[in-house]
């Protein structure tokens, strides 16, 4: 049996919804604008240094220091091999696989986050969907997707 929903009830919840979708497009624009402004500021520098460099010969000149240290003393006259190896590793060295790790966990938090809030939403709207369906015609026949926009098991 339908439950029917008052209209100070269907306004809120309508109010609601458009607050959700103006702030979406509050931030789909300030992320646009932040596209375009670092695009623009990235051309900006890019044409400095082009007209700087126009009309000059330029030499490349590419240094790879490695700040670790190896060396090896191998000893045959007494039939043994005795190896040392030292290394002098930079102390910082180590915060490169920490932002790596950072960012690779930040990553893929926010993709698992993004992928429960597109679900949460897909079960949101569910019984408008069918609603909409049935209304539309009667004999139209849907995926038969979950609740949650899954796949139905018995198809996987």
């Amino acid at each position: 049996m339908t439950t029917y929903r008052t209209k100070a009830e269907l306004e809120a919840e309508n109010k609601i919804l458009r607050n959700g979708c103006r702030l979406e497009a509050v931030t789909k624009l300030a992320r646009t604008a932040f596209i375009i402004v670092g695009l623009m500021y990235c051309f900006h520098v890019s044409g400095d240094v082009a007209k700087e460099w126009s009309g000059k010969n330029t030499t490349a000149d590419i240094n790879v220091n490695a700040d670790l240290n190896a060396s090896a003393n191998i000893n045959n006259q007494n039939h043994s091999s005795e190896t040392e190896v030292v290394y002098k590793v930079p102390v910082y060295s180590w915060l490169v696989g920490l932002f790596g790790l950072i960012f690779g966990f930040s990553g893929i938090s926010y993709g698992m986050a993004e992928s429960k809030s597109r679900r949460d939403i897909i079960e949101r709207f569910h019984p408008y969907q069918d609603a909409w369906e049935r209304d539309k015609d009667e004999n139209r026949t849907t995926s038969k997707l979950t609740k949650r926009g899954d796949t139905r098991p018995e198809d996987a």
